[in-house]
């Protein structure tokens, strides 16, 4: 995945934890696509050196995803508009990176297309949260 590259290149460390085994019925690429997008994302915006977190839990009768970096946050008043297309964070990504501010709107799209929510808060400490939850697969139907 295009974050990998882009993490090695920063030094920054991509740490993974949660549960595994957790089941959502969902289109594996889609998911894929909105995974890749908020952990390059995180990659983008947190300075050389730092740690990104992923983390995977169940929340009642769904399945949530939590992806922590060091960066410089988002703004509240930022935050609703940063799943519109063609909107892109105030801060600048730290390596120089580019962005089309396309990658959130589309991660919102697919995520309502699965029944799901996604969203943006503080990190514990500093830095942004992006998470979103999808039901669990026997809750469907």
């Amino acid at each position: 995945p295009r974050h990998g590259y882009l993490a090695a290149a920063k030094e920054i460390v991509v740490d993974h934890s949660g549960s595994t085994g957790t089941l959502v019925q969902a289109d594996r690429t889609r998911l894929r696509q909105v995974i890749d997008n908020l952990l390059s994302n995180a990659v983008k915006y947190s300075p050389f050196g730092s740690t990104v977190s992923v983390s995977v839990g169940i929340e009642g009768d769904r399945a949530k995803v939590t992806v922590d970096d060091e960066g410089p946050g988002v703004p509240e008043q930022d935050r609703s508009r940063l799943f519109e297309y063609f909107e892109t964070a105030q801060a600048q990504p730290t390596g120089g990176e580019s962005s089309t501010g396309l990658g959130l709107a589309i991660a919102r799209r697919i995520i309502d297309a699965h029944h799901g929510s996604i969203g943006v808060g503080d990190a514990p400490g500093s830095g942004s949260r992006f998470w979103f939850e999808l039901p669990l697969a026997s809750r469907i139907g």
